[in-house]
């Protein structure tokens, strides 16, 4: 347990580094996702939205459509950003919601988000025509 409290202890100090993106890693989408949903430090949560994304692994989808929902706003933002590097179209609805978000930053990820869904959809269907 000290070693994930390590790791996203780097979450929270170094986003974007080498270092984060190795905490990242080392974490796995299964401990990411716990600490999404459990971690009492918003900024931790926040990373854990981003690392989520970075991933690109679509089980994490259901846990970043319930962050959507979550009351702070970077939690919020982050799982929209997330949730459109998953790609997943499942998870339009729920952007959807969001891209109404009283928050504008959040408000635009979202549809940010919906937007990169679109074009990967798209250009899956393209390349399967």
């Amino acid at each position: 347990m000290d070693d994930m409290k390590n790791l996203a202890d780097v979450l929270q100090s170094s986003p974007g580094t080498q270092d984060w993106r190795d905490a990242v890693n080392a974490l796995g989408m299964e401990r990411l996702v716990h600490l999404l949903e459990n971690d009492i430090n918003l900024i931790v949560r926040c990373q854990a939205a981003a690392g989520l994304g970075y991933l690109r692994d679509k089980r994490a989808g259901p846990s970043l459509v319930n962050a959507l929902k979550h009351s702070d706003w970077g939690v919020r933002n982050n799982a929209a950003k997330a949730l459109g590097l998953l790609g997943d179209t499942a998870a339009i609805p729920a952007l959807r919601t969001a891209s109404m978000d009283s928050d504008g930053t959040v408000a635009m990820s979202a549809a940010r988000a919906i937007d990169e869904i679109d074009k990967r959809a798209a250009a899956s269907d393209s390349a399967t025509a």
